[in-house]
């Protein structure tokens, strides 16, 4: 079912998920939210928050935004993330919005080896043109300490991908880019992007 975390800008919310599955839409509401998803958890559907929330996100299972969502009726920005930590092995879908902003806007992201990255389309894409979704943006602190998996990352309206990392200053550097591959369709999201 869906859950609803209090709105209160002063309150402090814990979500632990240490197994199964959880699903429905997602409201983290206001204040100070932390979020654990265990290794043999799920966590999965449209992922809401207030605006000005504090939300920090530690994925050693499954996160997936936006899992469920009809087309049209989707996850609709980008989710707001004061720390997000994808453990080694641990899997996290963005949820893609063509008709707004996509994927996680965090202040600091730590990625482990072997992690697999994810897309959930939550909108329809629109024709024609070049489009690019960022999986991850805003980061002023990314680590990725491995080869990440993005085995995920195919999807009918997705054609290339491209994932790119920065360095991140006192935690660590992420690798260099991955080699573009050719692009056969107009339409080109990035996998992984930090500002």
């Amino acid at each position: 079912g869906d859950i609803y975390l209090p709105t209160a800008a002063t309150a402090v919310s814990n979500v632990n998920v240490q197994n199964g599955l959880v699903t429905g839409t997602i409201n983290f509401g206001g204040g100070t939210v932390n979020v654990f998803v265990g290794g043999n958890a799920t966590l999965s559907g449209p992922l809401l928050q207030n605006a000005g929330s504090v939300l920090n996100i530690d994925v050693a299972g499954t996160l997936n935004d936006g899992a469920g969502s009809p087309a049209q009726n989707g996850t609709p920005n980008a989710l707001n993330v004061n720390s997000l930590k994808v453990e080694q092995g641990a899997t996290i879908y963005a949820a893609i919005n063509p008709s707004g902003t996509s994927g996680y806007v965090a202040k600091t992201a730590e990625i482990g080896g072997g992690a697999k990255l994810g897309l959930t389309f939550v909108n329809l894409v629109p024709q024609g043109g070049t489009q690019v979704y960022n999986f991850l943006q805003g980061v002023n602190s990314l680590t990725i300490d491995g080869p990440l998996d993005t085995s995920l990352l195919v999807h009918p309206y997705m054609y290339s991908s491209l994932t790119v990392g920065t360095a991140a200053a006192a935690t660590g550097s992420a690798p260099s880019p991955a080699a573009r591959p050719s692009r056969s369709a107009s339409r080109c999201p990035r996998a992984l992007r930090s500002a």
